[in-house]
């Protein structure tokens, strides 16, 4: 049900919304050059396949700031 809940408030799966929650939260790690954050992520491989698929590159690529992306999640963190 809380699934249920959620796509319908939010459009989105509980699951999806914890994803995004967790990547935010490792945001600051990636822009202190932390390509792995331990605490949140089981393996180096999930971190960066997560990533990718919520912000389209790589850590490494968000690191090196050759994008748009990074931009709009400085954004989007710092608030």
């Amino acid at each position: 049900q809380i699934n249920r809940y959620f796509d319908q408030q939010f459009g989105l799966t509980a699951k999806a919304y914890c994803n995004i929650i967790r990547f935010h939260a490792s945001f600051q790690h990636i822009k202190e050059g932390k390509l792995f954050p331990q605490q949140n992520f089981a393996d180096q491989s999930h971190f960066i396949k997560e990533v990718k698929k919520l912000a389209g590159v790589s850590p490494k690529e968000l690191l090196k700031n050759q994008n748009e992306h990074f931009i709009q999640f400085s954004t989007l963190s710092s608030t």
